[in-house]
């Protein structure tokens, strides 16, 4: 899928994380990043997918 992405957008806007985990730590720090680090900075993370993979988002970040 990344190699598919790539070819639509930048190499800089594709990236690969290799657990849940990973991939949401990379997506919080990317949109701190875009936030010029100051908070609230309108910037977010929207995990999507199968209902499963919603539930190990929520229990990751200890959502009940």
């Amino acid at each position: 899928l990344a190699v598919i992405a790539r070819d639509v957008f930048d190499d800089d806007r594709v990236h690969v994380a290799r657990s849940l985990p990973d991939a949401l730590d990379l997506a919080v720090t990317l949109a701190e990043q875009h936030g010029g680090g100051e908070l609230p900075s309108g910037a977010g993370v929207l995990a999507t997918g199968s209902v499963t993979m919603a539930a190990d988002v929520r229990l990751l970040l200890g959502v009940r």
